[in-house]
């Protein structure tokens, strides 16, 4: 069991072989898998800054609580995203 190319293509068709699998059986691409992880540590880097925090934008100062600001800019690199895709 060396190093032998055809051994580790084999391999590497095996393991793709096997990814598409799991996907087909959960009925989910890739990216859907990447965005859901991504959303999952989103949510949990909220749930960690839930505390008020004194903002300031251009001449205002105001007290608000992290998680609104998160979940706002969040929000509007989504809406930005899909704007820039339709172009």
């Amino acid at each position: 069991m060396g190093l032998n190319p055809k051994n580790l293509e084999s391999r590497s068709n095996f393991k793709k072989l096997a990814m598409k699998k799991v996907f087909e059986k959960i009925n989910m691409t890739p990216k859907q898998a990447l965005y859901v992880v991504l959303l999952a540590l989103l949510i949990v880097f909220i749930l960690q800054n839930m505390e008020s925090v004194m903002a300031k934008f251009l001449f205002f100062d105001f007290k608000m609580s992290l998680l609104v600001i998160i979940v706002a800019v969040f929000i509007a690199g989504v809406l930005t995203s899909k704007d820039l895709q339709r172009k």
